[in-house]
């Protein structure tokens, strides 16, 4: 009992370390990237060190840190033996002391505020009184000329310097206001934090001497996303394609990014970095081909350790057996993990407790404890590195380096920000070039990526037999080096919503096709001609004749190039044979029996299509045919 209760706290004791040498200290936020999942955040911190060892409390950061990314680096020749982290909730009674503290200045801001705002009133006030005594329009008395000459040096001696007062006062006021904003921004967080549940990181450091070191620190945290999405405007099928594109931001992870430089990336370092490998296709009878789709997507799985009692285990360790890759759960006990292709075994393991194996079937798995029966006089306890650690620890995280700078040319747009656009080895990266303020609630921030203009022709498609709607369809071109990614549109044409489609450039083709919606301008109808349907029998089969009539007309105002498609059946039995019979000039694609209608119908003008076709099959037989 006494070993059990000295391991305790000795667990306990390398979990609060950071109370001594220095208070907690908050890293001031540099720059964020942000992920399709996820954000890369970097911090710095100037910290005075004593000589000697000491351990740094770093706070205020996200929950949701991955540990395995945390970077941590220190300038000069001091040594970092150890990082650790660990999970707090801000101390109520000094919440309360700072959000009164800071209550107070902003009432002292609005008293600011409200005593410029009297003070030009007094001065306007001023201003009219002497416009009123400098005049001679309300005198009974003639007005000497010397005495006019006395009043209108007056008059301009005061405007003046009245103005001049002013003018003054203006920059006191936009002052006045800049304090209230800001003192209303320190409440606003302050009262947040009272909910929220934050990281401090240890860093336990070796100083040769009493200096100054800037500590970088770069982790990625989850919670953040951005999206985007994309504006297509068209005035006529005589315009050029007008493309917006925009980035669509949020984030919840309990750090309020505030006026900071932000990049944006269409990478996603979740997925999985475990490249698939070819297993041997052993043919026999009775032997199916390899799969492999295990259920677990990313090669990741997550889930969470607890004990008998389903109190969560913190600290355990998880581990691919038989290899070096593991990770330890946080205080929820809750843990990540990335598997090896071929291994799906995974063991948890932790101090007085039986080991674990489970083999991972699906993206979930988790474990639940049972005390061990083995002395724990025999356990170990290992706590920070050796002197001989670097001066920096490093972790794996996702760090994306451009390979080029792609050029667009774009139109000039008052919403547009300065945004530097490049082709990344994993994606592209969009710098903004104005800080953004991004808070943890979750709401979107929207921000223009850039405003282009695409060389497009225009074309119709219609599908008669599914539906009677001419679609218009954009080819444009010279999308390729703007860094489009998929991502959902919103279509004007002629000055008119249409309506949503999808922008998708995942494609090899150089032109982009793009749904531009309904033109109601373009009727079409497709009707079964029944004189000349006929169905007789010939020996021992039946054969079938049918004919449908297309008819298009073209009701608007300028000429319209439509391409209309329908279809002939397809056999796939011997017995049955299809012979197409009148296409008027259609193009037969015969393995799928698409036909195809290029037409060029000027305004007002209506063509009429045949599709004809012969259908032969066995008398005995029941086939559908239309």
């Amino acid at each position: 009992m006494k070993t059990k209760t000295f391991i305790l706290l000795l667990f306990l004791t390398v979990l609060s370390i950071g109370a001594s040498a220095q208070g907690r200290m908050m890293p001031k936020l540099d720059k964020v990237t942000i992920f399709s999942k996820g954000a890369q955040v970097y911090r710095h911190k100037q910290v005075a060190l004593q000589a000697g060892e000491q351990t740094l409390s770093f706070t205020g950061l996200s929950p949701y840190i991955d540990i395995n990314s945390i970077q941590v680096k220190a300038g000069g020749n001091v040594t970092i033996l150890g990082v650790s982290q660990r999970f707090v909730r801000p101390d109520s009674a000094m919440l309360t002391g700072q959000l009164r503290a800071a209550e107070a200045a902003l009432k002292k801001a609005h008293n600011r505020l409200a005593e410029v705002k009297a003070k030009r009133t007094v001065m306007k006030s001023q201003l009219e009184m002497v416009k009123t005594n400098s005049s001679t329009a309300a005198r009974t008395v003639a007005t000497p000329l010397e005495a006019i000459k006395q009043l209108n040096q007056y008059y301009y001696d005061e405007t003046m310097a009245i103005n001049k007062r002013l003018i003054g006062l203006d920059e006191e006021e936009q002052q006045a206001n800049h304090n209230v904003e800001k003192q209303q921004e320190v409440i606003d967080s302050l009262a947040g934090l009272n909910t929220k549940r934050l990281t401090v990181i240890d860093v336990k450091v070796d100083a040769p001497r009493a200096s100054n070191a800037n500590f970088t620190f770069v982790y990625y945290v989850n919670g953040a996303s951005w999206y985007p999405t994309y504006e297509l405007r068209s005035a006529s099928t005589a315009a050029p394609l007008q493309l917006t594109y925009k980035a669509n931001i949020t984030q919840q992870t309990n750090e309020d990014w505030r006026n900071v430089p932000v990049t944006l990336s269409s990478a996603n370092p979740n997925r999985s970095n475990v490249s698939p490998e070819l297993k041997t296709y052993w043919l026999d009878y009775g032997l199916a081909a390899p799969t492999y789709d295990f259920g677990i997507d990313n090669n990741r799985i997550s889930g969470t350790i607890t004990d008998e009692e389903d109190n969560p285990v913190i600290g355990a360790t998880i581990q691919v057996k038989g290899t070096t890759i593991g990770t330890v759960s946080d205080i929820d006990g809750h843990y990540t993990l990335t598997l090896p292709n071929g291994n799906r075994n995974v063991e948890a393991s932790y101090i007085g407790m039986e080991t674990q194996v489970k083999q991972a079937t699906g993206n979930r798995l988790d474990f639940r404890m049972e005390n061990s029966k083995l002395a724990l006089e025999e356990v170990v306890v290992t706590g920070f590195a050796s002197k001989d650690t670097k001066s920096n620890v490093k972790f794996t995280a996702p760090v994306i380096k451009a390979d080029r700078e792609v050029k667009a040319e774009s139109i000039a747009d008052e919403n547009s920000m300065d945004v530097s656009s490049t082709a990344a080895k994993f994606g592209y990266e969009f710098e903004i070039g104005h800080p953004l303020t991004i808070l943890s609630d979750n709401k979107p921030v929207s921000c223009q990526i850039g405003k282009y203009q695409l060389p497009t022709t225009y074309a119709y498609k219609g599908v008669p037999k599914i539906d009677k709607s001419a679609f218009l369809v954009a080819d444009a071109t010279g999308w390729n080096e703007l860094n489009l990614i998929q991502g959902e549109a919103t279509v004007f044409f002629d000055n008119s919503y249409v309506g949503k489609t999808i922008l998708n450039p995942d494609q090899q083709s150089d032109t982009l096709h793009l749904a531009m919606g309904r033109d109601n301008g373009i009727h079409i109808e497709r009707k079964l001609i029944k004189n000349n349907t006929s169905r007789r029998l010939l020996g021992s089969s039946k054969v079938q004749t049918m004919d449908w009539e297309i008819s298009i007309r073209n009701a608007r105002a300028e000429q319209v190039v439509i391409s209309i498609y329908d279809q002939l059946p397809v056999s796939r039995n011997s017995s049955i044979t299809v012979t197409p019979q009148e296409l008027s000039g259609g193009q037969l694609d015969k393995l799928n029996g698409q036909v195809v209608w290029k037409l060029t119908l000027a305004p007002g003008e209506v063509k009429k299509l045949s599709l004809g076709y012969q259908v032969k099959y066995d008398k005995y037989h029941r086939l559908t045919i239309e």
